[in-house]
């Protein structure tokens, strides 16, 4: 089956790597729900690319469960065509161990753990549903290398490491069915979250990479285009880390 018979989701839409996804994948001929909390930023992009064919936005805010389920109960989306799920919203509110508040754990928790484990059941809920055409399925799930090493905010690398457990949990039990679910674990990525970072903070992370860059938000969007398309159909329960070497200095 063609791309264009294909939906793909997309949380944190509007931005970053979100953002270069959703031109990429629009570029290849899939069809797109694009989820972000800022209707202005959808509305433009939505603008931009619907030139050629329509695509469906959604303002949700993925802190409220129930905007969460709002997303699945839209009639208006040809929900029989439902392929694939990226989970790209994410926030890294908070401070060290010694500092961080109850509020911004309790935050990073909902939006970098709970939402994706929402969209996910929603998501298979949909997908296994008989009146869904489409037999196979992907969900790509964007962690972080802190996920893997920890960093000096808990509550951000505890919920990017929970992420991972998901997508290897998941995968254990959406295989049966053809769905597959993988994770990638990008290191400093060009977006306007690290575009804020002092100076020296970027630079010192410049420095530790290896390829001696950070990378572009493309460079991350095609691994998520490889594991939503049939070219991975063999990847499952995988996690990818896309750092430029910065992993192994850590």
């Amino acid at each position: 089956m063609k791309n264009s018979s294909k939906l793909i989701i997309i949380t944190g839409a509007a931005s970053g790597i979100g953002l270069a996804t959703s031109k990429m994948l629009y570029n290849e001929g899939w069809q797109l729900l694009l989820i972000d909390r800022n209707i202005e930023k959808l509305n433009k992009l939505k603008l931009e690319l619907s030139y050629k064919k329509d695509i469906y936005i959604q303002k949700a805010d993925l802190s409220v469960n129930q905007e969460i389920k709002d997303i699945f109960a839209n009639k208006d989306i040809p929900w029989f065509n439902l392929h694939g799920l990226v989970n790209c919203a994410g926030t890294s509110v908070g401070d060290s161990i010694l500092n961080i508040s109850e509020k911004d754990w309790h935050s990073s928790l909902q939006v970098n753990l709970t939402a994706p484990f929402l969209l996910t059941k929603y998501f298979l809920d949909k997908k296994l549903d008989k009146k869904n055409k489409i037999t196979s399925g992907s969900i790509v799930n964007i962690s972080s290398m802190l996920g893997l090493t920890g960093g000096k905010k808990p509550n951000y690398a505890a919920t990017k490491a929970g992420l991972i457990a998901l997508t290897k949990s998941t995968a254990l039990i959406t295989g049966e069915y053809n769905i597959r679910v993988n994770a990638i674990c990008p290191g400093a990525v060009d977006t306007p979250m690290t575009a804020a970072w002092p100076a020296d903070k970027r630079q010192a992370i410049i420095q530790n990479t290896p390829l001696k860059r950070i990378a572009h938000p493309d460079e991350i969007s095609n691994i998520i285009r490889w594991l939503l398309s049939n070219e991975s159909s063999f990847l499952n329960g995988s996690i990818i880390n896309a750092t430029g070497g910065q992993y192994l200095g850590n």
